[in-house]
């Protein structure tokens, strides 16, 4: 498997935005900010002592704004992109590296994320975020430990936006985390993101030799018909979710799958919290899934959807990595 994370970050997030525009139609419309002037303004407010470096634009609708210290630091950049109804933002931020002496990267600890938090909600044009999403970072970090479990996701649904808060082992504190980016988008983007990340997740696994099974019924998989059964399987398969809830530790593999994760830093055990457990079924049958966190509601899982799946046969368990439009091709 490459070393670049399946949800490679800024790859995704340019070829989402590539794919936006006379897509989308939403009830709520936000007002991003995206002068330079106007996010140093919120930076400061939020005891932020950071600059902008520099800008540029090189996506029509999209401005890249790059984040200093005052040591003259990169902290990282903020990605805002706006046109006709489409909205989305991110702020990613630079790890330090352990083995730099003279490290020129500033990496952004747990001090600073509630502070963060604010400023991602100032920028969308939501002052309720930061309020909404913190528990809920306090609570998925609380038990987590970076050397068990890897990088982590926190995914979650704000009313219409998509909010993926991703996060790095930390090479400063034992069993912590650094912020790693943060993600803020509307519905339809997030559905071209999912599409985005098909095409990346069917890249990784044909560089590494894996087939890729499509078309094949529910009722196909409870009969263990799609090939080899005592080697890992990647499977599309069209249905739709029901008996949704949350996984328990029981639920889950005993042993981390490279190809299952979205990182390659991927500890040395599955985290409960990043995954959600359902049955998948299709006018053939049902077969009981573990899928990994999405913001999608549960009413748009039990619509029909193409689910992505890897097999592992040494467990007989299913798990879903992401999940398309049921209009979505895949030439």
């Amino acid at each position: 498997m490459r070393s670049v994370r399946i949800w490679s970050l800024l790859a995704v997030f340019i070829s989402v935005l590539s794919i936006f525009t006379s897509c989308i139609n939403e009830e709520t419309q936000y007002k991003v900010m995206t002068s330079a002037t106007d996010i140093v303004r919120v930076l400061n407010e939020e005891k932020l002592s950071w600059n902008i470096r520099e800008s540029s634009s090189d996506v029509e609708g999209q401005i890249t704004h790059i984040l200093e210290n005052e040591a003259k630091n990169k902290m990282g950049h903020i990605s805002i992109y706006s046109l006709d109804e489409s909205i989305a933002l991110q702020l990613v931020f630079f790890p330090k590296e352990i083995q730099t002496v003279v490290n020129t990267v500033e990496s952004v600890g747990e001090n600073d994320w509630e502070n963060i938090l604010k400023v991602a909600g100032k920028l969308y044009g939501e002052s309720k975020f930061h309020k909404n999403i913190q528990s809920e970072l306090e609570k998925y970090v609380s038990d987590r430990d970076s050397k068990i479990h890897g990088h982590g996701a926190l995914i979650k649904r704000l009313d219409d936006i998509h909010v993926q808060i991703l996060l790095r082992a930390s090479i400063e504190s034992e069993y912590g985390y650094d912020l790693e980016s943060i993600i803020m988008m509307n519905s339809s983007a997030y559905e071209k993101s999912q599409s985005v990340n098909s095409r990346i997740w069917k890249d990784e696994l044909i560089e590494n030799g894996i087939n890729i099974i499509e078309g094949i019924p529910v009722s196909d998989l409870t009969e263990s018909s799609h090939g080899d059964v005592n080697t890992l399987q990647a499977l599309i398969i069209q249905g739709y979710l029901d008996n949704i809830a949350e996984v328990k530790i029981e639920d889950l593999p005993s042993a981390v799958v490279p190809e299952l994760t979205k990182s390659s830093y991927v500890g040395t055990s599955l985290y409960v919290r990043d995954y959600f457990k359902a049955t998948l079924k299709d006018e053939t049958g049902s077969v009981e899934v573990i899928g990994l966190n999405n913001s999608f509601t549960d009413d748009e899982l039990k619509q029909v959807r193409n689910h992505h799946l890897m097999y592992i046969p040494s467990e007989d368990v299913y798990i879903i990595r992401c999940s398309t439009s049921e209009k979505e091709t895949y030439e």
